[in-house]
């Protein structure tokens, strides 16, 4: 059992992380003493640009294992794509922080400090456009917990998620790929003629897994940079209400994007569709639906892209066309579904009295949801299953490789309820 890690594990590009530095601080600065439409604050945009532009021509240039290139590069593009939000579209400044009053008497650095907050604060938490689901997760406790306990049951729920990733990949995933790469090679992800019987019953589980795996992966990261920002004191507890929603709310399509999903990408590229359409409608006015589905074609066509340049910097084996359209597909899936709740509402019920009951159509957006992910979640999750799980794509050390699938779930399952039930 070997704890050997590849010394590249974090890439070397001094000029990289100088830009990335130099690009925060800045933005920081600028919240603090710059007006949104003064000439400085523009001056600080072209600033802000050429060092984005640089960070992005260094990508290719990076060291360490492909998977963390690709996480880096994705960072990379949202970064930039927040940064053109808040500062091109919006304009933000310190004055639209949720705590202006308290900051505006205090000293230059607690100032900065909150501005650095919402340079990387994605989904907008501590200001006006934090999105309305995340107050409705961040349920308040009796006694808000001290940030010594928030830390400890954060550090837990951290090494849980840890544990289960390892065990879907390295357990799951890995056993796949050794005894049966057949139900997810190259072009399965596409149903057609060609398809077997054994991919169909494959495919029924390896997308829920896909899912449920990704999600913990995107949950860990978030509860790493958690504890970071509370245990150095640049941001609260209550500051970080959790990744994810509930499954019950995926009755629809829609509502699994807009609330059981993350919400990470959601402020920033909904903002870059609002001013585009702004501009677009001083030329041309388009119909309400239209509207809306240009307004979810360009924000899935953002996030693809971010996807897409991330799978192409992991060294996603294969074709990547399937990751694209899986975005490209959901705004269609949304737009059908909403055709048939107003078909529903407004002729089967009024017109011809069909009623459906009321959970039995939960149940049927529930089968709905499952079928979209089941269809097209493999265009997105395949490529992934594709890529090698070994040493040079993401490390040396497995916990699963080492004691086994067993024993690791044994392991997540008693870990899982002395989280859940701990005194903590």
């Amino acid at each position: 059992m070997s704890f050997q890690f590849s010394p590249r594990i974090l890439p070397q590009s001094w000029l990289f992380w100088s830009a990335i530095c130099a690009e925060t601080t800045l933005a920081a600065f600028a919240i603090v003493l710059t007006l949104k439409r003064s000439l400085t604050r523009r001056v600080v945009n072209l600033v802000l640009t050429l060092l984005v532009c640089t960070e992005i021509s260094l990508l290719p240039s990076l060291g360490g294992p492909p998977v963390l290139k690709g996480l880096l590069s994705f960072f990379i593009l949202l970064k930039a794509c927040h940064l053109a939000s808040i500062f091109a579209v919006i304009g933000i400044e310190l004055r639209d922080h949720i705590d202006y009053a308290t900051l505006r008497n205090s000293r230059i650095i607690p100032q900065l400090l909150a501005a650095s907050g919402l340079v990387f604060s994605f989904r907008g938490i501590g200001t006006p456009w934090e999105i309305k689901i995340l107050k409705a997760q961040a349920q308040p406790h009796a006694t808000p917990p001290t940030r010594s306990r928030c830390l400890l049951r954060r550090a837990a729920r951290v090494l849980l998620q840890i544990f289960a990733v390892d065990l879907i990949f390295f357990g799951y995933i890995d056993s796949h790929q050794r005894w049966k790469p057949q139900v997810f090679d190259f072009e399965t992800e596409f149903l057609g003629p060609n398809t077997t019987a054994e991919q169909l019953i494959a495919r029924s589980h390896l997308c829920i897994v896909g899912i449920v795996g990704l999600a913990m992966l995107i949950d860990l990261a978030h509860g790493l940079l958690a504890i970071t920002f509370i245990a150095t004191g640049l941001t609260s507890c209550a500051q970080w209400p959790p990744a994810f929603g509930r499954i019950s709310d995926a009755y629809t399509v829609r509502r699994f994007w807009a609330k059981t999903w993350h919400q990470f990408l959601r402020w920033p590229t909904l903002s870059v569709s609002t001013c585009v359409r702004r501009h677009l409608r001083r030329v041309i006015q388009l119909p309400p639906l239209a509207d809306q589905l240009l307004s979810l074609i360009m924000v899935f066509s953002l996030s693809g892209f971010f996807h897409q340049a991330a799978a192409v910097y992991t060294d996603v084996p294969g074709s990547l066309v399937g990751i694209s359209s899986f975005f490209m597909i959901s705004p269609l899936a949304m737009l059908f579904e909403e055709g048939a709740q107003r078909v529903y509402c407004e002729v089967l019920v009024p017109r011809l009295g069909w009623r459906v009951p009321r959970h039995c159509g939960y149940l049927l957006g529930y089968l709905w949801t499952y079928l979209c992910i089941y269809l097209f979640a493999p265009w997105f999750l395949f490529p992934i299953f594709r890529l090698p799980l070994d040493r040079d794509h993401l490390g040396d050390y497995s916990v699963t490789k080492a004691f086994g699938a067993t024993a690791t779930g044994a392991l997540i399952a008693l870990a899982g309820l002395g989280v859940r039930y701990a005194s903590w």
